[in-house]
């Protein structure tokens, strides 16, 4: 400490912005962040590099950190990747203060940030000052550079500066004996601060010399500047003292005003700004005359704050009530609500509770959060920061209620952190604490929290108990909006474990509640949730009524993130009725809605709806690009659900263009990660493409078995596909009895889902598969004249088929299905054959 580290990263960037960034235009920013007085996070970072960059990318980057939904690394890429095109500079100064015992950085968001710079070429650059050797990864060290300063400032150089801090030859350095401006340098090992506390010392004490102070050797001892710190600060006169403490407890850059106020109950009359005066002629103080503001060497600042008294009482001076008095200043220039719009607007309050924590003010702490927890922190996406903050308040505050509230919000930003097991451990401690103390209305929040942790690990079974005694709780306290909130979560989980019309009743009672109580943005959520719903059910044309309604309903409350989830759902039902064109239009507004937000879960989904329609459409290229697309977006957040769901269109495409190979890995790889995530839809989907695949490739000990496993989860968006699938593997093992058993189940599934809406494309052209299979089964197939007659229902709805889509994807996908028949030994479906290649010559033709 005190070797001069902060001094000379700021004197080079301060000569670069004045040489390189005027004159060459070589840098284009220069971030200046300190453990001491900014504070140093990722999140800090964030901010201010946004700041630095201006708008569009300020908005840009405080939405994407704003997600829960995107890891820590793949923010760090963004923010990199933000920073590419030119040379930004950025300081980290007393990066000590965020180091682990072992010398890495403890934080990861911090650590990620840095190790990336040192790894990725261009952009950033990072000067970090720091008392300890910083230890960074392996691939990470060939780019960094370390500067020793081990040493002071050589005797000639340290000399001259105890001259220069004398200009005026008041205090006999200008004027003194070489011999023992020499000596004063060697004791102090030419150390900067150490020179300047001996001047410091001197202007505080005009009875001493240079040579007196010298011939004090308990200053010079193996803690130089600690010794002379001491020495500095027991030489100031009271009022001097005070004003130092008074910016010790601040611990940051301070203004006058504020070290006035914190002083006036004990010190009235005080003169701050004449002992701000003589605190920086004495180089106690140092004063930034672009912000009027004052600050203290982080060893003054320690040795100070160490010497107030520590005793509690009332209206004393004392460490405890300067810290309140502090939060109170802190208190008095908060902000109003409405113009809080980034965390720098909340400053105040964050500098507030930490003063309340140093005081000990521990329930006063939790009540400067409380405002700003969820709607604010939490909203902005400062997870990490709350996290801390609330862990300084664990097992402090006074009532249970309180402590039991705490652990819960540290669970919540656990989870959407996606340490979802840490989550479910504080849920359990907070439920244990409300219960004992006999507190429902929070024992059902805690329970409903614990229902959603279970959900996301996908214990699906297991949430549904937790979500149903939250909602009795609810509705025994009276709570609607509690009532309405569990009743959609157990939609939800009726909705993942395939029992849609329990999901339906229970979205339509949320539905109820929330108009009940007229709360519209919840309300868009469960119309939202509900057309989901049904046309997962197969109820499309409902599922698009229930969707305009949605939108509708967004667009009158200005709710644009709603609208863009809502125009992505149409899409989604307009596709399933075969209307492709109309369909990407729809994800191509939903996909501009999701780019604005820097929502990327939604951009990812939208980009592999359009990838969807495309291939329907025959435009496998374009397909390719846009699963790609979505498929980078899923892994950059970590979001394994639509990974899976993009691996799995991939086989699709990859299959249609015969390059097998690949669509088996594809579909492999997704079908392990809808196993890890107990996706049962996906298992379902993935499974019968990888049938398809071994099926062509004349793999078939391993067919039947997935076939089997496929009907087993027994969902009723895929049952009829997996019921062809499995007849189709029966024709390979001539089991034509069997075989005609299971198409006509997929016949019926297929007519069952018909009912609901006639004009869906996929179960007519499964049913007309069907409708092959059970012709080719007939004994009567044998005989070459009856095959027209046995043929021709399954070509009636072929031709309905059509009707609803010619779409050239979705045909060249009921002729490969028919190709597996036909490879099965089945000879006599040319009529078949000619009706669907002939369309699609002729949409070729086009």
């Amino acid at each position: 400490g005190g070797m001069g580290k902060t001094a000379l990263a700021s004197r080079v960037l301060a000569d670069l912005e004045d040489t390189w960034l005027l004159e060459k235009n070589q840098v284009s920013g220069i971030l200046y962040l300190s453990a001491r007085s900014t504070g140093i996070s990722l999140e800090r970072i964030y901010t201010d590099v946004g700041r630095m960059l201006g708008e569009p990318a300020a908005s840009r980057l405080a939405t994407r950190w704003a997600s829960g939904e995107i890891p820590l690394a793949a923010k760090v890429e963004y923010l990199l990747e933000t920073m590419q095109d030119r040379l930004y500079l950025i300081l980290l100064d007393n990066l000590e203060d965020h180091l682990s015992p072992e010398g890495t950085i403890a934080d990861e968001g911090l650590r990620l940030f840095v190790e990336h710079c040192l790894t990725q070429p261009g952009g950033a650059r990072l000067i970090a000052t720091s008392r300890e050797q910083v230890q960074v990864a392996s691939a990470a060290l060939r780019n960094a550079r370390n500067i020793p300063l081990r040493e002071g400032l050589p005797e000639d150089e340290a000399m001259s500066l105890l001259r220069e801090l004398d200009p005026s030859g008041e205090l006999g350095l200008r004027d003194a004996p070489e011999s023992d401006l020499r000596c004063a340098v060697q004791l102090t090992g030419g150390i900067p601060r150490a020179l300047e506390i001996i001047a410091g010392i001197l202007q505080a004490d005009p009875t001493t010399s240079l040579s007196r102070l010298l011939a004090d050797k308990s200053l010079f001892g193996g803690q130089i500047v600690e010794s002379l710190v001491a020495a500095s600060y027991h030489r100031l006169g009271e009022n001097e003292r005070r004003v130092m403490e008074a910016m010790a407890v601040f611990d940051c850059p301070i203004e006058e005003t504020a070290i006035a106020y914190l002083l006036h109950p004990w010190c009235p009359n005080l003169d701050v700004r004449a002992c701000l005066r003589h605190l920086v002629n004495g180089y106690f103080v140092s004063v930034n005359r672009n912000t009027s503001e004052y600050s203290l060497h982080p060893i003054d600042r320690e040795y100070a704050y160490g010497h107030l008294s520590d005793n509690e009482e009332l209206d004393k001076y004392n460490r405890r009530n300067l810290e309140l008095r502090a939060a109170d200043f802190y208190a008095s220039i908060r902000k109003p609500e409405s113009e809080w719009k980034t965390i720098e607007d909340l400053a105040p309050q964050l500098a507030e509770f930490e003063h309340r924590v140093r005081a000990g003010d521990y329930d006063g702490a939790n009540l400067v959060l409380l405002p700003i927890d969820f709607d604010y922190l939490l909203l902005w996406g400062h997870c990490a920061l709350l996290i801390t903050l609330r862990e300084k308040l664990d097992g402090r505050l006074l009532t249970p209620g309180a402590q039991a509230a705490n652990l819960g919000n540290i669970g919540i930003a656990y989870q959407i952190l996606g340490q979802v097991e840490r989550a479910v451990e504080l849920f359990k401690q907070a439920l244990a604490i409300v219960r004992e103390i006999g507190e429902r209305q929070s024992e059902g929040i805690w329970l409903g929290d614990l229902g959603n942790a279970y959900r996301s690990l996908g214990q699906v079974e297991l949430s549904l108990n937790f979500f149903e005694e939250a909602l009795a709780i609810a509705r025994e306290v009276g709570n609607q909006s509690m009532e309405g909130i569990w009743l959609g979560e157990l939609g939800g989980a009726y909705h993942d474990l395939g029992q849609l019309d329990k999901a339906i009743q229970f979205f339509e009672q949320a539905l109820i509640v929330y108009r009940t109580v007229g709360n519209r943005r919840r309300e868009g959520v469960e119309l939202g949730n509900l057309a989901n719903t049904y046309r997962s059910s197969g109820y499309v044309e409902r599922a698009l009524q229930l969707w305009k309604e949605a939108l509708l309903l967004a667009r009158q409350i200005g709710d644009r993130w709603a609208e863009g989830e809502h125009l992505g759902g149409l899409g989604a039902a307009h596709q399933e009725l075969g209307q492709f064109e109309l369909a990407i239009n729809f994800y191509k507004e939903a996909l501009a809605v999701a780019c604005k937000f820097e929502h990327r879960r939604l951009e990812g989904l939208h980009l592999g709806r359009l990838g969807m329609a495309y291939y329907a459409l025959g435009e496998t290229k374009q397909a390719i690009t846009f699963y790609h697309e979505a498929l980078s977006i899923a892994r950059q957040i970590g979001d394994r659900r639509h990974e899976g769901a993009w691996l799995y269109r991939l086989g699709v495409v990859y299959l249609a263009c015969e390059q097998n190979k690949q669509s088996a890995k594809f579909y492999q790889e997704a079908l392990a990660i809808a196993r890890e995530a107990s996706d049962r839809l996906g298992q379902s989907y993935h499974l019968l493409g990888y049938v398809r695949v071994l099926l062509k490739q004349d793999e078939l000990d391993e067919t039947q078995k997935l076939c089997m496993e496929a009907r087993d989860l027994s969902l009723l968006k895929t049952e009829y596909l997996a019921k062809v699938m499995t007849g189709i593997v029966l024709l390979y093992q001539r089991d034509l009895i069997e075989a005609k058993e299971f198409f006509a189940d997929a016949a019926f599934h297929s007519r069952n889902m018909l009912d609901k809406t006639r004009g869906l494309y996929e179960p007519r052209y499964a049913l007309a598969t069907a409708l092959v299979g059970q012709a080719v089964c007939d004994p009567r197939w044998a005989d070459a004249s009856q095959r027209a007659e046995l043929l021709a229902p399954a070509l009636a709805e072929y031709r309905r088929a059509l009707e609803i889509t010619s779409a050239p994807g979705v045909v060249g996908d009921a002729v490969r299905d028919l190709e597996l028949i036909r490879k099965a030994g089945i000879e006599g479906l040319e009529p078949v054959f000619e009706l669907l290649e002939g369309t699609l010559r002729e949409k070729n033709a086009h």
